[in-house]
């Protein structure tokens, strides 16, 4: 099936003083640098200039946006419109402008529904067809869906071996977990859980991944296709990041903290503080801070994570959803879903300044998926 052509949408400009009219913010002492960060919620996605804050967005899909990526090697946004029978829209950057679609015949209701393949050629796409599980690939050379695969009951996360040669999907609705060859989708293998998983990350090395529970962590052998071992973490575990370097797996926990595992050794060998409702995460490029979106406390933790120590605590909007870490980790993007709004926080690689926040711009509604796209041609 080729990709339908779309029409170019120019960017739409909000001046500065506008965007920063939300009482209590400060104002910008030092411009950002070049780049911009795309953000989608509800049926709207908007881009902002990092150096100018201005903002405008591509024409709007027909259905709510799920999940969205950035493909760093042919400089495009792709991006998921889950309701339904599904789309798969790509984006051009510079100017973020539509340049095809590709109906899935998917319902995908996860943010974490969306992989890219490591190699650049493939993207996949995890939802459910006709009541069955479904991952479907798309060849992002062609424009064409390359193939498909029946997984578990509904799917709700995927990643990819550190060689990108094979697929774990975790499977919410039957506690499954379901691996694949990425190349022929043929499954390897089904293994149960103790869990309904709801999230899973892979190493940057290897073949180790990690599904997330509510308040244990799966370690899963995608070589051996084995279930390593089960770390308790929680209560009311949220999300995964790993670290840029793959030693440690961190794990936000609604409670207010977070888990930290050795990824050598497989045991939970810190609990680090955060804020209640802590969910999202990003982690600086150098791997020496960890930022956590704290959703009842309307707050982001800053820890460190050479002392494990609480270094911060930001207030932004209410409900932060999404965090993302723009141009080199200089700027923290949290996007606040009840709130409506775009928190900017210079992070702490300014030491005059460290930890604060610049500004709330106004966001799509129920905002819930930030993208940093670099800056340059």
């Amino acid at each position: 099936m080729r990709g339908t052509p779309l029409f170019a949408s120019g960017l739409l400009a909000l001046p500065l003083a506008a965007a920063l009219g939300a009482g209590g913010c400060q104002s910008v002492t030092a411009a950002p640098p070049a780049g911009t960060v795309f953000v989608a919620g509800a049926h709207q996605a908007r881009v902002y200039d990092a150096e100018t804050l201005e903002s405008g967005g591509p024409p709007p899909p027909p259905a709510r946006i799920v999940a969205a990526a950035f493909d760093a090697q042919r400089r495009q946004v792709a991006i998921v419109a889950g309701d339904g029978g599904g789309e798969f829209w790509s984006l051009a950057v510079p100017g973020v402008k539509a340049l095809y679609r590709l109906g899935l015949g998917l319902s995908v209701s996860s943010s974490s529904g969306l992989q890219l393949g490591a190699g650049g050629n493939y993207a996949y796409v995890v939802g459910s067809a006709a009541g069955r599980g479904k991952l479907v690939a798309i060849d992002l050379a062609s424009h064409r869906l390359a193939g498909a695969a029946m997984v578990g009951d509904d799917p709700c996360a995927l990643a990819a071996n550190a060689a990108n040669t094979r697929l774990l999907v975790a499977n919410h609705g039957d506690r499954s977990a379901t691996l694949l060859d990425s190349k022929t989708l043929r499954v390897l293998a089904t293994v149960s859980l103790n869990f309904a998983p709801k999230h899973v990350v892979a190493l940057p090395f290897g073949d180790q991944a990690y599904l997330l529970g509510d308040n244990s962590v799966a370690v899963y052998d995608m070589a051996r296709e084995a279930i390593i071992t089960y770390l308790p973490v929680g209560p009311d575990a949220q999300a995964l990041i790993v670290k840029p370097d793959g030693g440690e797996v961190y794990v936000s926990n609604a409670g207010g903290t977070v888990s930290a595992i050795d990824t050598g050794t497989n045991e939970v060998t810190a609990t680090m503080p955060a804020g209640l409702g802590a969910g999202p995460m990003a982690i600086a490029p150098d791997g020496t801070v960890l930022y956590v979106g704290n959703a009842r406390a309307n707050t982001v933790s800053v820890v460190s994570l050479d002392t494990r120590a609480l270094l911060a605590m930001v207030r932004v909007g209410e409900q932060p959803a999404r965090l993302a870490l723009g141009n080199n980790g200089a700027y923290l993007f949290v996007a606040d879903a009840t709130s409506n709004d775009l928190a900017v926080i210079r992070t702490a690689r300014d030491p005059n300044n460290p930890n604060t926040l610049v500004a709330l711009l106004p966001a799509p509604a129920a905002p819930a998926l930030l993208v940093p796209l670099p800056g340059g041609p």
